[in-house]
């Protein structure tokens, strides 16, 4: 009766996506925050404030994926300086 409910229901389904994505977000957030702890350490706190507003996913992959690529901190600073400042 209320697996039912929940399947058809358009307002539960939204609200299970949004959960999704933004678990994924967090996932991602976290993931980057891990690398730069662990590449570059004296950008943690910085890397923590850039990300902190950043929600896009499609953003945050990218910006995983340039930060791999970074071979010192003064390229990764540049990377998590780029992250525009999200309204909140």
């Amino acid at each position: 009766m209320f697996e039912q409910l929940f399947d058809e229901s358009s307002i539960i389904q939204k609200m299970h996506d949004q959960a999704r994505e933004q678990s994924k977000v967090e996932t991602l957030q976290r993931t980057l925050l891990y690398f730069v702890e662990v590449s570059f350490p004296d950008l943690t706190d910085f890397a923590q404030k850039q990300t902190n507003s950043l929600k896009n996913i499609d953003a945050l992959e990218a910006l995983i994926h340039e930060l791999f690529g970074a071979s010192d901190a003064i390229t990764a600073r540049r990377l998590l300086e780029s992250v525009p400042e999200q309204p909140n």
